[in-house]
């Protein structure tokens, strides 16, 4: 039967443990790792909801993680970072979940000190969930696509310097994009949920215009960002995709598609363990060689899905935390021992965690 590989309960591989620092509650919704102070340790920066400001948190090296003291947009609900200016440094675009804050950017002058940018997107007005920088025009610079909350989502192309201008394309409201390279060009291409209905599939031609190409009908798709990875699962060269759906109310099992090569994807009627409004992101956990999966869940326990390299995956039989509302998270080696850890960001019900992988311990 093809779920049963899915379903199959297995003693661990790996092992993490909580680290000992404690942060102060801050609502986070999203958690991005780059070396923002160029000392080659992975520091954080959190979008941060309600009265919180969003932060900068500087790493020493070993994991421990201390507040630069620099405040971010309030209200902040995505965060991306990336080098939007040319100059070599990862820089901030931060969205705002209020109607009355607009999109900020913050360049970085590589010591991670971030000034905020004085160009305004014109999105004063709107609620900004999530930000994704992306070169979606293929001119080897990142623009930036904003899913904005009952509104179609914001593409802004760059000029290479970090200034941007609105295109005039849009995508619908309500979808969830994923981005990934479905089939054999150099073109980021789209994975699309949409609530209710199914998955589509959209390439793009080399120049930021998209032609759906696959649909698949699934009256179980919710919304939920981040809730797709897409990698190589299967080691054949084309990327596939680990699909969670649920939402803050239910749980739904999560299903792997694997894709043709050319951004036609197939049901391999695998299914596995139901998640809650989850998010997704995939790392080589164990250090063997092949993919590895981590789902956060929304007050469910956070789970770990170890890969083969071939399309097959086992429950690490890991559950982390699952006390509060988790949100973001993001996987780096914060204590520079050669494993990846987590960063989880908790948006209610407790403050963010750091989860150390003890596999080289």
């Amino acid at each position: 039967m093809p779920g049963l590989m899915a379903q199959e309960h297995i003693k661990p591989k790996i092992c993490f443990t909580k680290s000992e620092q404690i942060f102060e509650q801050k609502s986070t919704f999203q958690v991005k790792l780059a070396d923002l102070d160029g000392d080659g340790d992975l520091d954080a920066v959190t979008a941060n909801m309600h009265e919180n400001k969003g932060q900068v948190l500087l790493n020493d090296g070993d994991g421990n993680f201390t507040d630069s003291g620099q405040e971010l947009t309030d209200k902040g609900h995505g965060v991306s970072l990336g080098d939007v200016d040319g100059d070599g440094d990862d820089d901030i675009i931060m969205t705002c979940a209020n109607f009355d804050r607009k999109t900020k950017i913050y360049f970085n002058d590589g010591k991670a000190h971030f000034t905020e940018s004085e160009q305004d997107m014109g999105d004063f007005e709107f609620s900004g969930n999530c930000a994704d920088m992306i070169d979606i025009d293929c001119d080897s610079d990142l623009d930036y696509i904003v899913d904005y909350y009952l509104h179609p989502y914001g593409i802004f192309l760059n000029d290479g310097k970090g200034r941007f201008s609105k295109s005039e394309k849009d995508f619908p409201a309500g979808q969830v994009l994923i981005y990934g390279y479905l089939n054999d060009d150099e073109y980021i291409d789209l994975f699309i949920k949409i609530p209710d209905q199914g998955y589509q599939v959209r390439l793009n031609d080399g120049s930021g215009n998209f032609s759906s190409i696959w649909e698949f009908t699934d009256t179980s798709s919710t919304a939920g960002y981040y809730s797709v990875a897409i990698a190589d699962f299967d080691s054949d060269g084309d990327q596939d995709a680990f699909i969670c759906n649920g939402d803050n109310k239910t749980s739904t099992e999560s299903k792997f598609f694997t894709n043709d090569g050319q951004g036609k994807f197939f049901d391999t009627g695998k299914r596995f363990s139901k998640t809650k409004w989850a998010w997704t992101n995939v790392g080589d956990l164990n250090n063997d060689g092949h993919l590895d999966i981590f789902i956060s869940n929304f007050f469910q326990a956070n789970e770990i899905w170890l890969g083969d390299g071939k399309g097959n995956f086992t429950d690490s039989g890991l559950r982390l935390s699952g006390e509060a509302g988790t949100r973001g998270f993001s996987l780096g080696d914060l204590d520079n021992d050669g494993d990846l850890d987590a960063f989880i960001g908790n948006f209610v019900g407790g403050a963010n965690e750091i989860w150390f992988n003890c596999l080289t311990h």
